[in-house]
């Protein structure tokens, strides 16, 4: 009887909507997890494997928490939220926050929200740049390496409208490398 209301709760969990995140790996094949249970993650060469081994994944994880008697996490879609809660604060803080409310005319509660939203907001941004980048950097390098192998030569507009052209450098001296070669 305890194996069966064992599999019954695991079933449950099994069914409940948690969120399932999934990258390529820059190497080949995806990268896949589940954000509300922390060390569920899995790799496959495609798309399709991913997600049925994070089945698997996940799975095991949720047989492995029950088994040892752990809470499982319920998923971020079914959380009900109120709106509210405590934060505790230091007196000076407090004060600061109170006289900024005053000076702009707002109550406390939503130059708080305003700023909360407004940190989200940047660390968002600065999310999204930092992923842009890393893509850039992977492409130059990829772009660097065929220039090693290859004389290809590129014409790149620049942030001042100028058009350059690159080519890779012949000195033996150092490592090829992009130069910048006058107005095109």
């Amino acid at each position: 009887m305890k194996n069966k209301n064992f599999q019954k709760k695991v079933r449950e969990y099994m069914k409940k909507p948690y969120r399932i995140e999934i990258e390529p790996d820059p190497d080949g094949g995806y990268v896949a997890w589940i954000k509300e249970l922390p060390g569920c993650i899995t790799y496959g060469e495609t798309l399709e494997e991913t997600l049925k081994m994070l089945e698997e994944a996940k799975e095991l994880y949720i047989e492995t928490a029950l088994a040892r008697g752990k809470k499982l996490p319920e998923p971020v879609a079914e959380r009900k939220y109120s709106g509210k809660f405590l934060l505790r604060i230091p007196p000076a803080l407090h004060e600061r926050l109170a006289e900024m409310a005053a000076d702009e005319g707002v109550s406390l509660n939503a130059l708080v929200n305003r700023l909360i939203v407004k940190a989200l907001s940047e660390k968002e941004i600065a999310q999204r740049i930092n992923e842009q980048y890393e893509q850039l950097e992977q492409r130059l390098k990829r772009i660097e390496e065929l220039m090693k192998t290859q004389y290809v030569s590129w014409n790149v507009r620049s942030e001042f409208g100028k058009s350059r052209i690159l080519k890779p450098s012949k000195s033996l001296a150092r490592k090829p490398s992009l130069d910048i070669i006058g107005p095109a």
